[in-house]
């Protein structure tokens, strides 16, 4: 019998260990996770250092932390270069990038587009963690200016949801990503100036029907147009600058054909962007066919 004992020291060693040689020895996993560094799916060397400057600063996206939970267990969060997950948002964005690029293969006679806003219903993933929903703020000013930035788009509004179980007098991970929500929320608070008048989240738990994200609110229809209208109610008052209920707007619009031809329903691409997503593409916002050349 032969024994053949391998010193592992490179992430390609790995490979010959999964096709039958047994790796005796233990400093290579050690010593990764001693220093912090993840092995990944990239580019040569295939390492990332998670403590790295390059992980804790990168400009696309958040900031490294560690984080102490309850049970005294610290964990340690890359930022976005060190990440995994980032390929899941690279990838919806190079994909509605590309439906942008190639606008009339889907639209036939598009000509050009305006990116007017952005929809976010996101957060159950980060209620389950003490880690991550500490930082949902952080990481939610983070993304709503690295969307403007991605589509070119820097006056583009964006409405976020809250969970539509979580209530307001709730307690733990649910109302600290709530919190987070509304204090991004431009029209009243003012924690973040540069987000007056372009910023809004909807308080979706009224308008839920029951169950909670986790169970997809039961399937429940109502919930998901309630919540949908309330989002895109908010869209429009962003657009117009406006604090009528969404009941008013579409009287006032509906009634009133001398109306400013900037309030009359017009075709806007809005870019769906969901952490649960994987292609998200332009919806079009008004009731009737789309305009023949150019969307406005």
């Amino acid at each position: 019998m032969i024994i053949a004992i391998i010193i592992v020291g490179d992430p390609l060693d790995l490979v010959f260990c999964a096709v039958g040689v047994d790796m005796y020895d233990c400093v290579y996993p050690t010593i990764t996770v001693r220093f912090g560094v993840a092995l990944i799916d990239d580019e040569a060397p295939r390492t990332l250092r998670l403590k790295s400057h390059a992980c804790s600063e990168d400009y696309r996206g958040s900031k490294g932390y560690e984080f102490t939970d309850s049970k005294n267990v610290t964990w340690v969060h890359p930022g976005y270069g060190g990440s995994p997950e980032r390929k899941q948002y690279d990838g919806d964005i190079a994909r509605a990038k590309k439906v942008l690029s190639e606008l009339d293969t889907y639209y036939p006679g598009a000509g050009k587009y305006d990116i007017a806003g952005f929809f976010w219903w996101q957060g159950d993933r980060d209620s389950r963690s003490e880690a991550l929903s500490s930082h949902y703020e952080t990481n939610l000013v983070q993304l709503i200016k690295q969307l403007r930035k991605d589509f070119n788009a820097p006056r583009a509004n964006f409405v976020c949801a809250s969970l539509g179980q979580t209530k307001k007098d709730d307690v733990g991970n649910e109302r600290e990503i709530l919190d987070a929500m509304l204090a991004v929320d431009g029209r009243f608070s003012s924690s973040y100036p540069e987000f007056k008048g372009n910023v809004a989240a909807v308080y979706s738990q009224p308008l839920s029907k029951g169950g909670s994200s986790g169970n997809h609110y039961y399937g429940h229809a109502e919930s998901f147009m309630n919540i949908g209208e309330a989002m895109g109610c908010a869209m429009v008052q962003l657009q117009l600058n406006s604090t009528q209920t969404c009941s008013q707007l579409t009287s006032e619009v509906s009634e009133s054909p001398s109306l400013s031809p900037s309030l009359k329903p017009t075709y806007v691409p809005t870019i769906i962007v969901s952490s649960e997503s994987s292609s998200p593409q332009p919806s079009y916002t008004a009731s009737e066919e789309p305009p023949e050349k150019d969307i406005v």
